[in-house]
């Protein structure tokens, strides 16, 4: 399984998330020279979104034992799931999603950072 970490930090114009803490996104746009052009900042902490009641188990179920049935099934009787496909499906389902790392993060309110004082502070 892999993993990932749940939380980064950025201003919101990143493609891609990286910083792990705030004071590695503010090092970050400092290195890019950002406090040429402004003095403040906003960072949000972003947490990747929590994957809940996404898939259905019915439709899961549905898919699977329709592709059977194409393969394997009578043509004029479609199966009919039991009450241990059912519960299989759920159980699938739950554990997909509680394994799925997903790529979406959702941030939280900014955090404005003077870079100045951040600077005078933190690099000396």
């Amino acid at each position: 399984m892999r993993k990932k970490d749940d939380v980064y930090y950025g201003t919101g114009d990143e493609e891609r998330l990286s910083a792990k803490t705030k004071e590695e996104a503010i090092e970050e746009l400092l290195y890019r020279g950002v406090d040429k052009y402004t003095d403040e900042v906003a960072i949000f902490r972003y947490e990747r979104v929590k994957v809940k009641d996404v898939l259905d188990y019915m439709d899961v179920l549905t898919e699977a034992l329709e592709k059977l049935d194409e393969e394997l099934g009578d043509p004029e009787a479609p199966t009919d799931p039991c009450e241990d496909m059912v519960k299989l499906a759920f159980d699938f389902t739950q554990k997909i999603e509680e394994l799925y790392v997903p790529f979406i993060c959702e941030g939280d309110n900014p955090e404005v950072v003077n870079l100045k004082d951040y600077k005078r502070e933190h690099q000396k």
